[in-house]
């Protein structure tokens, strides 16, 4: 994957974050906080990215007669525990809204448009992002496709056989990104025109929930997989 690319997302991704916690603001909706964190982590998380690729391109010297290449796999490491806090913090604001903290709504519904709205835009560019990461599992995996939907349901078929942690980092960030932006969308939307108004909180707490444990999951599967690659290879 492209430098680039890297840092066009870094900055996409904190200006969502922004907005989304302005959002928040206004709203006090967990589901909101949770994927401003998100955006938030995933802009962090393209920093580590960024040193991990600059240095493992780093040639070869005396000192390190393989190369760096490894360099990338520990700072996916690093991105990865930093997903967890944000996991932490989505989890236990929407446990405290659900479970402890059953104040009104109104603030959340009166405004909706302004979040819907926020959400909506967020899904555009959150397929961009999933396009141009699939694009370039596509690529390292040297295959045609022809269209972005061909290219989507390739780079699923080949993630698993991508060897570079950036590549396959930033393509899981962006799926588990666009998933909980639709979920976001979808509680607040049930929120405000499905459920009575005293009880708006609880899918927007579960929304929270939902998110953290799509972070948690994406975690743990990325700190697993770079863990091993790192110790893996440092046998071979």
């Amino acid at each position: 994957i492209k430098e680039k690319a890297v840092w066009r997302a870094f900055f996409a991704n904190i200006g969502i974050a922004v907005i989304k916690l302005a959002c928040w603001y206004v709203s006090k909706s967990s589901a909101m906080l949770s994927e401003s964190i998100h955006s938030a982590a995933d802009g962090v998380n393209s920093i580590c990215l960024l040193i991990g690729l600059k240095r493992g391109n780093k040639p070869a010297d005396r000192f390190h007669p393989f190369g760096y290449g490894l360099e990338a796999n520990v700072w996916a490491i690093f991105a990865s525990i930093f997903m967890l806090i944000g996991t932490a913090i989505s989890l236990y604001k929407g446990g405290t809204k659900l479970f402890v903290t059953h104040h009104s709504e109104m603030q959340l519904l009166n405004n909706y448009h302004l979040i819907a709205l926020t959400l909506i835009g967020s899904i555009f560019f959150e397929l961009w992002a999933v396009n141009s990461a699939s694009r370039a599992v596509v690529s390292e995996a040297e295959i045609i496709a022809k269209t972005p939907i061909d290219t989507f349901l390739k780079s699923i078929k080949h993630i698993n056989h991508i060897k570079s942690p950036t590549t396959k980092f930033v393509w899981y960030e962006d799926l588990a990104a666009l998933a909980g932006v639709i979920v976001a969308l979808i509680a607040l939307t049930i929120a405000k025109f499905v459920t009575a108004e005293q009880f708006a909180y609880i899918p927007d707490a579960i929304a929270s929930i939902i998110i953290g444990l799509m972070l948690l999951g994406l975690a743990f599967y990325l700190l697993r997989y770079n863990v091993n690659f790192v110790t893996g290879t440092s046998a071979k």
